[in-house]
């Protein structure tokens, strides 16, 4: 247990407010209230919930033609209305509202961290909050109405619970099934929370009682997923949410899959479903296989431009499928194998910060600031290989389990995410950015170990 329980209410105090206070200001002098995501994705369906209590993407309020909930489930549209409900419609207040709660959650970490490790390892929750507190990547998103922050502040939330129910030697199920079905409404990636989940319900238990644990958790879990999907399918909506494009560019995203590889690609495709400015697009020369899909793709492009301000017209689906269908039996393994890993890599390993800042700003941007942005993306490329290495030390030594837990949890969480991803045409760095808190608390929790660990041996010789 904590060395002086006294002292700790200040600790936690403190901690909340270090947290928040940097949030805080980033949301009052730069907030960021113009992201088409927040217009398009939260906010309709958010006004829908507030003005007449009803998830709907109708752009006449009070239409309420029943959606599935949006850009994602309906999770952080419904935590947008019941802000905007607490204070008066007020925007900056889904800032401050989201903010606290990262707070709130990075604070419950430390304690956690804080009864499991004491005396000379007591550094460790100090180091990770410490970190979390400042990490650069995060602090941006303060400022955005966008899910990233409230589905950091449910996965920090949730890996804390797991290692207080590892320490405690009992899975804490409630706690991790609410949180894991709050995830979830907020965002369709949060599914992958189930991996430590499992991990750690048999880490706690043998094998037969670890599968009744999480067959009960998945029973909690599935009352209010059930009872949404019920809501949706009664209301004549597809049995499974659709995706976030129109449905007549579902041939469109399926072309766009056998060659987009980065994040110059990724905002061609959102240009052209965005944007639809198809007469400006210039499909890359390098990505074709033959002279024929080449002039194919020339021919099809000649008759898209017609459509220019419109959505792609419903008889050229068949067009884009037959080159997709080219495509794949040119070189399967290529576009469905080595395409896919490619990907992979790109997420991580990107100059996405530098060259958004670049292009934003172009030759106004001052040489500080250009040095800034390239410093966060080396610092978010240096981030998984640093995980790998320490997951694989901390394994090789008698660590605490609950160490073990963090480390080989993230590691294989990050694994599974980019997997997740790199199957989708979308190389957004933001995507990954909510798994950045989760890895640099397992980076930097290692770390504190293993400097400890050396510095007992040293003291030993």
């Amino acid at each position: 247990m904590f060395e002086n329980k006294n002292r700790l209410p200040l600790y936690l105090l403190a901690i909340f407010l270090l947290s928040l206070a940097p949030r805080l200001l980033s949301a009052y002098y730069a907030p960021l209230f113009d992201s088409s995501d927040f217009i398009w994705s939260y906010k309709i369906v958010a006004e829908n919930i507030y003005q007449s209590g009803c998830v709907s993407q109708s752009i006449i309020v009070g239409e309420c033609k029943p959606h599935w909930g949006g850009n994602q489930l309906p999770g952080y549209p419904l935590f947008i209305a019941v802000v905007w409900k607490m204070f008066n419609h007020s925007n900056l207040a889904i800032l401050i509202v989201q903010s606290t709660l990262l707070s709130l959650a990075i604070t419950y970490l430390f304690y956690v961290l804080t009864i499991r490790f004491t005396k000379q390892h007591k550094i460790i929750p100090f180091a990770v909050a410490s970190l979390l507190i400042i990490s650069p990547l995060v602090l941006v998103f303060s400022r955005v109405p966008e899910t990233e922050i409230l589905t950091i502040a449910l996965r920090i939330l949730l890996i804390a619970i797991l290692i207080r129910s590892i320490t405690i030697n009992r899975l804490l199920i409630l706690g991790s099934a609410f949180t894991y079905t709050a995830a979830m409404f907020v965002r369709y990636d949060n599914i992958l929370l189930g991996i430590p989940i499992i991990i750690a319900a048999f880490i706690i238990y043998k094998p037969q009682m670890a599968l009744k644990k999480l067959l009960l958790g998945m029973v909690i879990c599935s009352i209010p997923m059930g009872g949404w999907w019920m809501r949706s399918v009664a209301n004549g909506l597809p049995v499974f949410p659709p995706a976030n494009f129109p449905v007549d560019t579902l041939d469109v995203s399926a072309w766009f899959n056998t060659w987009i590889k980065d994040r110059a690609d990724t905002y061609f495709m959102l240009a052209m479903f965005h944007a639809k400015n198809y007469s400006e697009l210039q499909v890359r020369q390098d990505i074709f296989y033959s002279d024929t899909e080449r002039n194919k793709t020339a021919d099809l492009w000649s008759k898209l431009k017609k459509a220019d301000g419109n959505f792609i017209p419903q008889e050229l689906n068949r067009d884009f499928r037959d080159l997709t269908q080219m495509r794949k039996e040119a070189s399967w393994f290529d576009t469905v194998v080595v395409l896919k890993l490619v990907r992979m890599r790109n997420y991580w390993f990107n100059f996405g910060y530098y060259h958004w800042a670049v292009g934003k700003y172009q030759e106004n941007l001052h040489f500080l600031r250009k040095l800034v942005y390239l410093s966060y993306d080396i610092y978010r490329m240096a981030l998984t290989p640093i995980l790998f290495l320490l997951t694989y030390l901390i394994f090789r030594k008698k660590a605490p389990i609950e160490l073990k837990f963090l480390t080989g949890g993230v590691a294989l969480f990050v694994v599974l995410y980019t997997i997740f991803y790199g199957m989708m045409p979308l190389i957004l760095t933001r995507y990954i950015l909510t798994t950045v808190p989760l890895l640099e608390a397992a980076i930097v929790a290692s770390l504190a170990w293993l400097y400890v660990e050396h510095k007992n041996k040293v003291a030993i010789v």
